[in-house]
This record gives structure tokens, C-alpha cells and sequence, in this order.
């Protein structure tokens, strides 16, 4: 019987993973001089490995025979566990290393709703067409304090959404400036396609707003104000391709990312002066820079029909 401490473990003493290793390849050889010779460590380093283990749990863990080294009771009891950490480590360590090279496995984002509908889609293809094997959940927040938190907390991975304020700490990289843009019914007899118009010129019909919890009504209400007007709704919804295609069907205009006005081919977008917009970016948590950076050059790609670009 190998030498090992009787009873209870001994509070505070570590069980490491290197220990666990050592007792797993003695197992797998049945013999301390082959497993020392595999792991290219001393017997001597090998056993007092074995000790600590033994001390950590509390009882022996290996056996002596005349035909070689066999688990006692609390050695079989263990050695599932033993194997389970060892493989859960050398899968983490593969995770990491595919992580550094962008191989996600997962990649979680988050992002607002307005920015969802428009941009969001085509970064993704192009995300996709480059890592095929890696799947993409995605978190589609109200407002951008949600977004932010989902960063902070570490939930997602990278943050595509108006430029959070006040100054980010971790890399954050522009991919643009997003005009906001008017859009009404095709009947609308004020302006033409693509015409610039001011926005007193609609301050008093009934508009389609976004929801007050919505991170596009702060925006919204900040351009009507500048122009010296308190919209009133006709209707409020979450979605920017909502109000889209709200308004062309004539329930009053709508101010909304040019991204989003692909909703509705139909509707007549007009472009308010002095110009509106936002800055969008992708942002994320120290340490990530090389997935933001790949990630804005595919959105700067995917944006541009849409933004004048950073």
C-alpha cells in the first residue's frame, strides 16, 4: 500500500491540476517509473506530487499490487473527476487560442433595435462568410445603457450601437456617421425624394415617435426640440422599420437612421437641415482589440451605402 494520510483533508491544503495530471497518467501506466518517464519528471517529484493530492482529499489514492500501481476506492471515485478537469482545461486553453485568431465558436453581440434593422444583418453575413463554423447570438436592447451593461458584465463579447458615453475605456473603434433622415408618405406634397427640408416645416402634424423607453427617442426629441418644436404622436413604436413603413402609409413622418429606411421602398425620405446623426461604433472590454478591429472593418464595409464613413 502506498504510503497516503488517514482521515479528513486538511483544510486549506491545494489541489492543483498538475496533481491531478500525475495521478491520472499513474493510473493510465499502472506504474510510477513508466508514468515519471512520460511525464519526463523524477519518481521522487512524481510521489511527492501524489502526497499532496492524497493530503488535499484525504485519504490514499493508489494501491501497490505485486502486478503494478491500481486507484483505491476514493483513487476510482476521483479519477472521473480528475479526467473532466483536465479535459475542461485543455478545452478552455483551445477556446482561448481560437479566440486570439478570431475562431469564435460563439460570438455574443449586443446591439439597440434601430441599429439592429439596419446594419446589424449585413455584418453579420459578412462575419459569416469569413468564420462559416462560428454561431452569433445576439442581444437587442432598448437603449444604450443596456448595451453597455451587457459589455461591462462581460454577457456579450462586443457592443455594435451609438457611441456610449462618457469615454469608453476598452477599444472602441467608428464605424460612422449615420444620417437621420425624414421620412413621410409618398403623397406628402412638402419636398421631393432625396430633397433637404427643415423640420419646422412638419411641426404640426402628428408624428410617428419612438417609444419613450427607446434608445432613438432621446435623439428624436433632442433634433425637434433644437428645432423649436414638441412633436405630438400619433403613434410610438420600439422599431425604426416600424416607423418606417408607419409612416408611409401616411400616419405622420418619422426621423429615423438612413439604415432603416430600406423597410419601405416606397416611402419618400427627405433629408433634414442642418444635417442629423450619430456616430455608431463597435466597442468591448480591454483585452479584445483584435476582434473590435476586425469586427468595424466589416461593418465600415457592410455601412457603406449607408454612412458617410469614419
Amino acid at each position: 500500500m502506498a504510503a497516503a494520510p488517514e482521515g479528513p483533508p486538511v483544510e486549506g491544503l491545494p489541489l492543483n491540476l498538475r496533481q491531478l495530471q500525475y495521478f491520472s497518467v499513474i493510473v493510465e501506466e499502472g506504474s510510477f517509473t513508466r508514468a515519471a518517464e512520460r511525464l519526463m519528471v523524477s519518481q521522487p517529484s512524481l510521489s511527492h506530487q501524489l502526497k499532496a493530492l492524497e493530503a488535499a482529499v484525504g485519504g490514499p489514492l493508489l494501491e501497490r499490487l505485486p502486478r503494478g500501481v491500481v486507484p483505491t476506492p476514493m483513487g476510482r471515485a476521483l479519477l472521473p473527476r480528475a479526467h473532466e478537469a483536465l479535459q475542461a482545461v485543455a478545452a478552455a486553453r483551445s477556446d482561448a487560442r481560437r479566440a486570439r485568431e478570431l475562431d469564435f465558436a460563439e460570438l455574443h453581440l449586443s446591439t439597440i433595435l434601430s441599429v439592429a434593422f439596419g446594419l446589424l444583418p449585413e455584418l453579420l453575413r459578412a462575419w459569416s462568410d469569413e468564420h462559416p463554423a462560428s454561431q452569433v447570438t445576439i442581444a437587442e436592447r432598448k437603449h444604450l445603457r443596456e448595451v453597455v451593461a451587457d459589455v461591462e458584465s462581460g454577457a456579450t463579447d462586443a457592443a455594435l450601437s451609438p457611441a456610449p458615453t462618457p469615454h469608453w475605456d476598452g477599444p472602441c473603434e467608428s464605424v460612422g456617421f449615420e444620417e437621420m433622415v425624414l421620412v413621410t408618405s409618398p403623397d406628402d406634397p412638402r419636398g421631393g425624394e432625396g430633397d433637404e427640408v427643415a423640420l419646422t416645416d412638419f411641426a404640426t402634424d402628428l408624428w410617428v415617435l419612438p417609444s419613450i423607453d427607446c434608445g432613438l427617442a432621446e435623439p428624436v426629441a433632442t433634433a425637434t426640440a433644437e428645432a423649436g418644436f414638441d412633436p405630438k404622436a400619433a403613434v410610438r413604436t420600439l422599431s425604426a422599420g416600424t416607423a418606417v413603413r408607419l409612416a408611409a402609409a401616411g400616419l405622420g413622418p418619422a426621423l429615423v437612421p438612413r439604415s432603416a429606411v430600406s423597410a419601405e421602398p416606397s416611402a419618400k425620405v427627405l433629408h433634414p437641415r442642418p444635417l442629423l446623426g450619430r456616430e455608431i461604433v463597435i466597442f468591448g472590454r480591454p483585452g479584445s482589440e483584435q476582434l473590435i478591429a476586425s469586427l468595424a472593418e466589416k461593418a465600415r464595409t457592410a455601412a457603406r451605402d449607408w454612412f458617410a464613413l469614419a
